[in-house]
């Protein structure tokens, strides 16, 4: 009986305390808001130095990024974001994260600046150039045609001031060029000097009653600097032309390339080697249409077969399935020099030919690529398409990296998740 007591006493206990109380019941199902990060680059402007570079980074976005610029020949870009100043210009680099295309305005600066850019001698008179440095940097000189002038740099240039003189003195009649490079970055600048050592003051004083025809003196031939030359694509060659006698009255001299796909050649003489092949350069005087010409051999330092095409190119999943495919119509392979290797970048077009995730699936195709040389591969990648549906067409779809001198094979290669 007092066992029966003690039971109900606990049972009542429990009820009465156990009712009384609260218990909370967690929701299920409930959702946090998180706000996602967004995607950005780490810099909407920035400037660089001709020859140094800077870093652009995506942020937070772990993906593939498809780094592009506007203009090559100002600014370059990596794979991994690295932009690298060409020349002085102003270029946008773009970054293809996913479907945002997010842009970073790039100015690339001068280190130097020449004044003035175009000199002539009378006589023996010097002439001094102003060189305007940015940052301090070392400099040095060359001249194109070394006879025609002398130069020689003010004593205090070295002691790390913003502007430095390069004196120059004509020694014989003639057109040379002075090339004042940066040796930390390989920027020039360039200044055409012009020599006339037979100007005389004297000839001011003669009557104007004499007639002009009597002291006329005519062209009689052309020398022209270099008879031949070898470049590489991207190279370029300062020539120099002179008419004879050098005391001719009209000394003009007119600069046309027989082949401007091969090389090209500016008023002043200055060749650039467009493609492989063999063309003349030509010197032609104002007076008397004289002429005297240079061959230049243009040689392609980088050679590359590429694959046939049409090429069906496949995506695979992890488990052997095809996931897309795209059919590849055209390729195209472009580089320019750039220090001491060769910059190049791989062009596809075609067409998306496949999506297991339906047909109106809009998504990028991945294409496999390996740059072969002497039966080794140096290069190994993928190349991706914009975001398109099957049937929609791709162009211009590119990568780019760095390559030495040589003979190459691209392959284009199914993809493996």
């Amino acid at each position: 009986m007092k066992r029966m007591k003690k039971f109900i006493g606990i049972l009542l206990f429990v009820l009465t305390f156990g009712l009384a109380s609260t218990i909370t019941i967690p929701q299920i199902g409930t959702c946090v808001d998180v706000q996602a990060a967004t995607v950005s680059l780490n810099k909407r402007s920035t400037s660089v130095y001709i020859g140094k570079t800077t870093q652009l980074k995506v942020n937070n976005y772990t993906g593939k990024v498809r780094w592009s610029s506007s203009n090559t020949s100002i600014a370059t870009v990596s794979s991994t974001g690295k932009v690298k100043g060409k020349k002085a210009g102003t270029v946008t680099i773009s970054a293809r994260a996913g479907k945002k295309n997010l842009k970073c305005k790039v100015s690339v600066r001068s280190v130097i600046r020449v004044s003035p850019k175009e000199i002539y001698l009378d006589g023996t008179d010097d002439a001094t150039i102003t060189v305007t440095l940015k940052k301090n940097c070392g400099l040095r000189y060359s001249v194109s045609n070394s006879g025609i002038i002398s130069c020689s740099w003010d004593d205090d240039w070295y002691k790390g001031g913003k502007e430095t003189y390069l004196y120059v003195t004509g020694e014989r009649t003639g057109t040379t060029y002075i090339t004042i490079t940066n040796k930390y970055n390989n920027e020039k600048a360039r200044i055409k000097v012009v020599v006339d050592l037979q100007y005389d003051d004297s000839d001011d004083d003669v009557d104007d009653d004499i007639d002009d025809d009597n002291t006329t003196v005519k062209v009689n031939g052309v020398n022209i600097s270099s008879s031949s030359e070898s470049l590489y694509v991207g190279d370029s060659v300062n020539l120099s032309a002179e008419v004879y006698p050098s005391n001719a009255t009209d000394r003009g001299i007119t600069w046309y390339s027989e082949d401007k796909n091969i090389a090209t050649v500016s008023e002043y003489g200055r060749v650039e080697a467009v493609a492989a092949g063999q063309t003349r350069i030509i010197a032609k005087s104002s007076d008397g249409g004289y002429t005297a010409s240079c061959i230049v051999t243009v040689q392609s330092p980088v050679n590359v077969k590429l694959p046939q095409t049409p090429i069906t190119i496949k995506y695979y999943d992890y488990r052997g399935n095809v996931r897309k495919a795209c059919t590849v119509t055209n390729v195209r392979f472009e580089y320019h020099k750039s220090g001491n290797q060769y910059y190049y970048q791989i062009f596809i077009d075609g067409e998306k030919t496949y999506d297991v995730d339906g047909n109106y699936k809009s998504s990028y195709c991945p294409v496999g690529y390996k740059l072969y040389r002497n039966g080794a591969v140096v290069k190994s990648s993928t190349i991706s398409t914009t975001d398109i549906s099957v049937g929609e067409r791709f162009a211009d779809c590119y990568t780019n990296g760095f390559l030495d001198a040589g003979n190459y094979e691209l392959k284009l290669l199914d993809v493996q998740y």
